[in-house]
């Protein structure tokens, strides 16, 4: 008499040979497709709570990166089950990092180029006692086509008198 076959658990989901470089989404069971979608606005809503913003991916806390991928595997059990060590979600939270991670960058340079250029004055006014309400021309440096000039009035441009130059800086 025959015995039917038996069918052990299917084997695990390897991670694809292309890692993260290329897009993963296509190594994952059609099955988990939505429930990867509903792990990626969970994943979204937990990375910033979990991890250090201001940290690469390469020098975030190990224990960190794991318990946020075990909080997210609680919820969807199938990811663990299915694929070796998670790495779906493992992949998306790296991504993600990383696209936050250059966000704030981006924004940061956004708000640096709106502050306009670095403009210093050749004395320190905080050191300087009050001054009388008199119009007088003051020396400004700035940086104009990449060299130090020396602004008097915002009318005449000469070089700067500094030895080495201002440097754009106070």
């Amino acid at each position: 008499m025959k015995t039917a076959p038996t069918l052990g658990p299917a084997p695990l989901v390897p991670q694809p040979q292309h890692g993260i470089d290329r897009s993963y989404i296509s190594a994952l069971r059609p099955a988990d497709r939505m429930a990867f979608a509903a792990a990626e606005a969970m994943m979204r809503e937990l990375l910033p709570q979990q991890l250090d913003l201001a940290v690469s991916w390469s020098l975030q806390s190990k224990e960190a990166i794991k318990s946020l991928v075990d909080k997210i595997a609680q919820s969807y059990p199938s990811f663990r089950d299915h694929y070796e060590g998670a790495w779906p979600l493992f992949y998306y939270v790296q991504q993600h990092l990383t696209k936050l991670r250059s966000e704030r960058r981006a924004r940061e340079r956004q708000m640096n180029r709106t502050q306009g250029p670095r403009r210093h004055t050749a004395q320190k006014s905080a050191h300087l006692p009050p001054q009388p309400s008199v119009a007088v021309a003051t020396t400004t440096h700035r940086r104009i086509n990449g060299s130090c000039k020396n602004v008097r009035s915002k009318s005449t441009i000469s070089p700067c008198p500094r030895k080495r130059g201002c440097r754009g800086g106070p």
